[in-house]
């Protein structure tokens, strides 16, 4: 039996259904193409802030920042909430420069005023229970993040957690 390739072009507004039967996705934007890849690279590595805040749901949080200088290294700066950049940026980023920070909602912890490392407080503004997971409106050095939690993890609105 022969097999034979079949390419079809789908249009949705959809993002779930895209990232499912997508093997690649053209993210368009006022008639304009923002970014062509497979939906694991649109989600991970997003080319723009566009891209990075229609993707994935909830949506990334963007956090505006500074770079600073310590010890010789890059640092983002975004209220009190004080980041190493990333060694491929290092680079690229210079003193002063505004920059913006994409936080993904499951790609933060929250731990309790027990937990070991380093960390920032946090208060927990608003709690949104889904049955599996939770969203948290958390507020963080100064910024307002939603954070994704399973919903075991238990949290109530106005509770602090020292590890965040």
């Amino acid at each position: 039996m022969e097999r034979r390739l079949l390419t079809v072009l789908y249009v949705t507004h959809d993002q779930i259904e895209a990232m499912t039967l997508a093997d690649r996705i053209v993210i368009m934007k006022d008639g304009y193409i923002e970014q062509v890849g497979s939906p694991e690279m649109v989600f991970t590595q997003p080319h723009n802030l566009f891209v990075a805040s229609f993707i994935g749901s909830p949506s990334m949080n963007p956090l505006p920042a500074t770079v600073e200088t310590a010890d010789g290294e890059p640092v983002l700066v975004s209220g009190s909430l004080r980041i190493q950049a990333p060694d491929v940026m290092a680079t690229a980023l210079k003193p002063t420069q505004r920059v913006t920070i994409g936080v993904r909602p499951s790609d933060v912890g929250l731990g309790n005023g027990n937990t070991p490392g380093n960390g920032y407080d946090a208060a927990i503004e608003v709690v949104e229970y889904l049955g599996t997971e939770a969203l948290l409106n958390v507020k963080v050095g100064g910024q307002e993040m939603v954070v994704q939690i399973p919903a075991l993890a238990r949290r109530r609105a106005k509770e602090r957690s020292h590890r965040f």
